[in-house]
């Protein structure tokens, strides 16, 4: 792995990295001796060698932007199958005294058959520090997760759960 950094515009840090990982043991799909039917068991041999692009704001009035990109090629030793993969990342987070907002959203692309992939899934963090003394900090935490519902699987078996929200109370010490 390889990358650089640079702040050359004093407002943004860019980084870009180079990758190349030999993975054994990654997930490959066989149909099961038992049930006939297709699973996922930890026995391939896989190289996945890629870029990653990534841009970050300094904080504005509180208000910072973060955006990443990727681009992943696959490769599968025994079987010479070629699979691409790429993802997208943007965010906007807003920081201010006992206040923390951060809306961010994803994005995969993979070119495997039956994957669904025509959506951003977007989530959205409220977080309100409402004591902070001595080494300890309680927050109370609101999230909104798949905000507008996107779809983004693998199987039409197993899709995205809709629209969720979490609400609670962290404490760290």
């Amino acid at each position: 792995q390889a990358g650089v950094e640079s702040t050359f515009i004093r407002q943004v840090l860019l980084k870009a990295s180079l990758f190349q990982h030999d993975v054994t043991k990654s997930l490959v799909l066989v149909t099961s001796p038992d049930t006939g039917n297709a699973i996922r068991i930890n026995s391939g041999r896989v190289r996945r060698r890629g870029v990653e692009l990534e841009a970050e704001t300094i904080p504005f009035f509180g208000i910072s932007l973060k955006a990443g990109l990727s681009a992943v090629r696959i490769a599968d030793f025994e079987t010479q199958e070629r699979d691409k993969q790429y993802s997208a990342n943007l965010g906007i987070f807003y920081n201010h005294n006992t206040w923390e907002a951060q809306l961010f959203g994803h994005y995969l692309w993979d070119d495997q058959i039956g994957v669904l992939q025509d959506d951003f899934i977007w989530d959205l963090t409220i977080t309100k520090n409402i004591f902070s003394a001595h080494g300890a900090d309680i927050d109370l935490i609101f999230s909104a997760r798949n905000i507008f519902n996107g779809g983004q699987y693998y199987s039409i078996y197993y899709p995205d759960p809709e629209r969720w929200i979490e609400a609670g109370v962290r404490v760290s010490f």
